[in-house]
């Protein structure tokens, strides 16, 4: 029978190791160096590689405009820039105002009225010379046909008296050349140059009445249109004044006899602070 041995035991564990990794050998600082020297030539490379075949194919403006659309435009604002010297400069002046439009005005009539129809309503734009309101004027116009009428008449009776002028300058010539010839009375040459000289001052009369005619048109015209309330300048409504039925007094003479304007009107596109 073997009988084993004390020490061998020991033996085996004393010639037990742990066994360690070896790790990889550090690289110097220069070995580093050249390695991420490649690596950045590596990478341009790429890069300029990418930018020449992106300019060859036209890549390049769509991509830059879809960076431009994706970063945010900046805002530009311009203001007026005046340089101050002295005291002045070192001032700062702080204050407080009223926007308000350049010309404002309230439209009213030349004369007095009826409202009988409002063109425009508050916000309307309207330019000079339009037509905002119109006030009653049946009887005006009646007044104007009959200056017209006269008008006519005074000039037909300037026409019909043109062919009266005519005998008459005919006569007296006859009469003339009778004369010379000692083969008529005095008297009748005498009545014939009063023939004539009658025909002509009534032919003056006439023509004053025809001015006088056409001049009362040119006011019943006048009176007419003093019925339309028009916009001196061009601007915006931005109050209506008075309603249709209402009567309008020119010179605003108070709201107990009658509106004293029909709207009133700015001109928003120049404002300015007071």
């Amino acid at each position: 029978m073997a009988v084993a041995s004390s020490d061998a035991p020991r033996d085996t564990l004393a010639r037990l190791r742990i066994q360690r990794a070896s790790g990889p050998p550090r690289r110097s600082f220069f070995g580093r160096l050249i390695r991420y020297g490649i690596l950045l030539c590596l990478l341009l490379g790429v890069g300029f590689g990418f930018y020449f075949v992106g300019q060859n194919r036209g890549w390049l403006p769509e991509m830059s405009k879809m960076l431009e659309s994706v970063r945010p435009s900046p805002e530009v604002r311009v203001a007026l820039v005046s340089a101050e010297k002295g005291r002045s400069a070192d001032a700062l002046v702080v204050a407080t105002g009223y926007l308000q439009s350049r010309q404002q005005a309230r439209i009213g009539a030349r004369a007095t009225g009826r409202i009988q129809e409002i063109n425009v309503e508050e916000g309307s734009r309207v330019k000079a010379h339009d037509v905002l309101a119109v006030l009653e004027h049946a009887d005006l116009d009646a007044s104007l046909a009959a200056a017209k009428a006269t008008a006519a008449r005074s000039k037909s009776e300037l026409l019909e008296h043109a062919v009266e002028i005519a005998k008459v300058q005919r006569d007296f010539q006859r009469a003339e050349q009778l004369v010379a010839r000692k083969s008529m009375n005095p008297a009748d040459f005498d009545q014939a140059l009063y023939l004539r000289d009658a025909a002509l001052a009534k032919n003056v009369s006439l023509e004053a009445a025809l001015q006088l005619a056409d001049a009362r048109v040119q006011e019943a015209e006048q009176m007419r249109e003093n019925m339309f309330v028009r916009a001196p300048f061009q601007g915006t409504v931005i109050s209506k004044d008075a309603e249709l039925g209402e009567s309008i007094m020119p010179g605003g003479m108070g709201e107990a006899s009658g509106r004293g304007s029909v709207v009133t009107i700015d001109d928003l596109e120049h404002l300015e602070v007071d």
